[in-house]
């Protein structure tokens, strides 16, 4: 018997050659339309770069180039990749749902008209990008409001967050800017970060992207335990805790929501999965729970989620099933 070695090299080589040499056309099948064979192109190039775990020496290379494109566009039943598609370009125009309200308050020293109140909400299809009044942009992420005055006055910029947001706050060390978000008081100069604040989750967490962001309950008793956030580090309060606690924040995914872009190394099956179901509102779901152990190391820069399913699939030798309730992963017979 030969010597045991990692032919994995030798093996990708091969599969790669017979998926994306050119070929001479298959005259037996449709031709794709131009989004379809655009998609086709971007999962090709990615494949390229792939690094395969788990079942990658058991990957097939025996599909060639007509095999794999009658599988994608001729076997595809329409459903959820074309109606979530459809949806992604209607919510990049629409975007945002904004529910305005306003009270017009009289003081009692000058008959002076005081700041607007206004709300701003997502709805299930898109997200919600608001500039303030002071130049800072904040990004609503789906089923998130977001509470702000038409102007800032006085010696603080105020706002009230329920769910998550990305703020890039203008600087202006006259004015901090200040976001209440159930228990949390957070307040910066000029930075960039993300605060989670969905009442369900019971738990406040803010990232910083850049600059420094002070937290603290806002409760009685905890109101000098302010804790600074520099960039690469979350501060996170929980339901029951007095203060925020501060650790590095290793999640090179916390953005996805807002950017579509993943960066998974050898991540589960299973975590892959729970990431796209939260960032693209979409049902995915293994057929045997097993599959849940296969591991995946890629990039994906603002990729649809059509495509994102076809390269695991390719990688992992698996059919992706579409149905009304849902996409189900399964292994190839």
């Amino acid at each position: 018997m030969g010597t045991n070695r990692d032919n994995t090299t030798e093996k990708w080589a091969a599969l790669a050659k017979q998926l994306f040499d050119d070929q001479a056309p298959d005259k037996t099948q449709p031709e794709p339309t131009e989004w379809e064979a655009d998609e086709l192109q971007q999962i090709r190039e990615t494949a390229r770069r792939i690094d395969l775990h788990f079942k990658q020496k058991r990957f097939s290379a025996n599909l060639d180039y007509p095999a794999v494109e009658a599988e994608m566009h001729v076997g595809a039943k329409p459903g959820v990749f074309r109606i979530k598609r459809v949806w992604m370009r209607v919510a990049a125009i629409v975007a945002l749902v904004l529910l305005v309200g306003s009270a017009v308050i009289w003081t009692n020293q000058g008959d002076r008209l005081n700041a607007r109140e206004e709300l701003a909400s997502t709805n299930d299809f898109g997200l919600t990008k608001i500039e303030l009044a002071d130049g800072s942009v904040v990004t609503l992420n789906v089923g998130s409001h977001l509470s702000y005055p038409d102007q800032f006055e006085g010696n603080f910029r105020e706002v009230e967050l329920e769910g998550e947001a990305f703020f890039e706050v203008h600087a202006n060390p006259e004015k901090p800017f200040i976001i209440r978000a159930g228990r949390a008081h957070i307040q910066v100069l000029g930075t960039s970060f993300n605060v989670n604040a969905f009442p369900s989750s019971g738990e406040v967490a803010v990232v910083v992207e850049a600059g420094r962001v002070q937290v603290s309950a806002n409760d009685t008793e905890a109101k000098d335990e302010n804790v600074v956030l520099t960039p690469g580090e979350r501060g996170v309060l929980t339901k029951n805790a007095p203060a925020f606690t501060k650790e590095p924040n290793n999640d090179q995914n916390f953005l996805a929501w807002k950017t579509h872009s993943f960066v998974f190394d050898k991540t589960s099956l299973e975590d892959v999965i729970e990431q796209l179901n939260k960032v693209y509102r979409v049902q995915i779901a293994t057929a045997d729970p097993a599959m849940g152990q296969l591991l995946l190391t890629a990039r994906f820069d603002d990729r649809s989620i059509r495509f994102i399913l076809e390269v695991i699939a390719m990688t992992h030798n698996l059919e992706v099933d579409q149905t009304d309730e849902g996409v189900y992963l399964l292994m190839k017979k």
